[in-house]
């Protein structure tokens, strides 16, 4: 069914088998058509923006496959890393693009042969692009390699209504009517009001309870909460 550019078919796993198997033509050929960039060292694939999150909502609608490519860095190849390349009729009557990143070898050493941690440390946890946001705005999910294939990196960032919110707080309340993690964190702030080291502790028992599954791609640097504070407290 369409509705103006928008298909809304729902995407099923063998669709995305089918990208998989695209996005891997077009990583070979793309050394092809440039035979002076050495094979760089293929961290993962993954269908990105739009189309990922109609993937988990096929009311989203999908209007073009965004399929990226995330490399390591190889310091003696000089990368485009606005290398891009569009498919008119690409999949079900939709373009597909094809774009490509480097990956700092200081995150792949990191973390080796973890295609998952590798690619979501490099958006969420180093410094911040309007490419990068825009990523993180929808769903990540992996086409390549097979242990991510078809797993949910990320389901994106959604901004809920006031409606939304209000209902929200409504169940959380029925289900953690003690809600002990926010009692102490609201106890230590309290407590240390003033001090940004401590309070910066208080925050961050919140934080990482409520946020553990964003967290668990790094450390909480409890650092910058501070100095965070630090910043606040003086305006």
């Amino acid at each position: 069914m369409e509705s103006g550019e928008r298909i809304y078919v729902p995407l099923t796993i063998t669709d995305l088998k089918r990208l998989k198997d695209l996005a891997l033509r077009e990583h070979k050929d793309f050394f092809g058509r440039n035979p002076h960039l050495r094979d760089n060292s293929l961290i993962g694939i993954c269908l990105c923006q739009g189309a990922s999150s109609h993937y988990l909502n096929p009311q989203v609608g999908i209007k073009d496959f965004d399929i990226w490519h995330f490399y390591e860095e190889n310091r003696e190849i000089n990368f485009p890393n606005r290398a891009h390349k569009r498919i008119g009729n690409g999949y079900l009557g939709r373009p597909i693009d094809f774009l490509k990143r480097v990956i700092p070898r200081c995150i792949c050493s990191s973390f080796p042969n973890d295609s998952e941690r590798i690619i979501m440390e490099y958006l969420t946890k180093r410094r911040d692009t309007t490419t990068k946001k825009l990523l993180l705005k929808n769903a990540i999910i992996g086409l390549y390699p097979d242990n991510i294939f078809g797993k949910i990196l990320w389901r994106g960032i959604h901004i809920p209504s006031k409606k939304e919110f209000i209902r929200g707080i409504k169940t959380f309340e029925r289900h953690e009517k003690r809600d002990a993690m926010y009692k102490v964190a609201t106890f230590l702030v309290l407590q240390f009001w003033g001090k940004p080291s401590e309070m910066a502790d208080g925050l961050g028992v919140l934080l990482l309870t409520w946020n553990q599954a964003f967290y668990r791609y790094g450390s909480f640097d409890f650092d910058e909460l501070e100095r965070c504070i630090r910043e606040l407290g003086n305006t």
